[in-house]
């Protein structure tokens, strides 16, 4: 599935969690407007586009509450959530830590997400 920001990018996350029915982008199926969390895996080439302007149109995704930066070659997970307006950051770079999904209340341990990465 692609999403469709407010601002008109039309762009295929790593990750795309909806709650509720998928609201389909008018005249298409493969397009949807309503994530509650986006992920994105980090890479030398998209990690500024990811956490800049990649970013910034997230934002204004009115359903979006958190947003997801995983790093791939190290531990690494900078998490956004949105909170009164504005989108507070928090790094977690150890497997025993846990970040805390507020948006689907789901807490997603770093283990998990490196499982079996840099063994």
């Amino acid at each position: 599935m692609r999403l469709l920001t407010p601002g008109g990018l039309l762009t295929y996350p790593d990750v795309m969690v909806i709650c509720g029915p998928v609201e389909l982008a008018s005249g298409r199926r493969d397009v949807v407007g309503n994530p509650v969390v986006l992920v994105e895996v980090l890479s030398d080439a998209t990690r500024a586009y990811d956490l800049g302007d990649k970013f910034e149109l997230y934002k204004a995704i009115p359903t979006l509450g958190d947003y997801l930066a995983i790093e791939q070659r190290s531990i690494g997970v900078q998490w956004f959530h949105r909170a009164n307006g504005s989108w507070p950051a928090a790094t977690f770079d150890r497997r025993d830590q846990t970040v805390a999904l507020s948006s689907i209340g789901v807490n997603l341990p770093l283990a998990e997400i490196y499982e079996k990465v840099f063994e």
